[in-house]
């Protein structure tokens, strides 16, 4: 019986633990500048500075990762190919048939992730770019309890009400900290990492963790530090983003 008893709270763990990841890619996790995609930005494989590090400290506590993408089926290998070099958790990409627009292609492959998947919950990472603002939006309503949603807000348009803004890694890694998602040695491990690009003596090296085409007065308006412990040197590290913050975006 007492077998019994804990192959079934075992499973009932297990069931209740189903959280994945769904993932846009150009201008979430890639540099792309979608409203300049006449440059073909979209081919660009640099990653927004220590994304990649956060991605995999959620592989510890999540399911498994789905990246939905409006990039065509015709150039999926692409971003595939991003995923792959920058080190970020595999998973399955779905591309956009052409005869789909973005939103109708994006909310399709919920659907189905939710279908197949069948989470208990979903992190689900986009910008504020183009459409995902409203593609989230159509989701959490449609799969309430389910989706909790996190913006790049990369220009200055307002994000929907229960969506969460994010900058860069630093303060996306302090709020998926103070939400349990990443341990204390992840902050540490996310932010020293961002912290050296984000004082990089190489221009590059700068503008990888926050590009000078991005926006940013919205976001610095309404930001507000998550109420969490950190360590001294993760502490030192907020504070100089968060002067770093008061430079560039005021």
């Amino acid at each position: 019986m007492r077998i019994l008893m804990a192959l079934l709270l075992l499973g009932s763990f297990e069931a209740s633990a189903n959280t994945i990841v769904v993932s846009d890619i150009d201008d979430t996790i890639r540099h792309a500048n979608v409203r300049e995609m006449q440059k073909l930005t979209v081919l660009k494989q640099r990653e927004f500075s220590g994304l990649s590090k956060l991605y995999r400290q959620l592989e510890k506590v999540v399911t498994r990762f789905e990246y939905v993408s409006g990039v065509p089926e015709q150039i999926k290998s692409v971003s595939q190919f991003f995923i792959f070099w920058n080190l970020f958790p595999q998973g399955r990409l779905f591309a956009r048939d052409t005869q789909f627009d973005t939103i109708t292609h994006k909310l399709k492959a919920i659907d189905q992730i939710v279908r197949e998947d069948v989470p208990t919950e979903m992190l689900m990472f986009g910008d504020n770019g183009e459409k995902d603002v409203e593609i989230y939006k159509r989701a959490s309503e449609k799969y309430p309890n389910k989706a909790v949603v996190f913006i790049h807000q990369l220009y200055d348009v307002q994000i929907a009400e229960n969506q969460t803004p994010y900058l860069t890694s630093i303060d996306l890694t302090l709020a998926l900290h103070e939400l349990g998602y990443v341990s204390a040695e992840g902050v540490d491990e996310v932010l020293a990492f961002a912290f050296k690009r984000m004082t990089s003596k190489k221009k590059e090296d700068r503008e990888e963790f926050f590009p000078k085409w991005a926006e940013c007065r919205v976001f610095f308006k309404n930001y507000s530090r998550p109420d969490v412990k950190l360590s001294r040197t993760s502490q030192v590290i907020v504070r100089v983003y968060e002067k770093f913050l008061e430079h560039r975006c005021q």
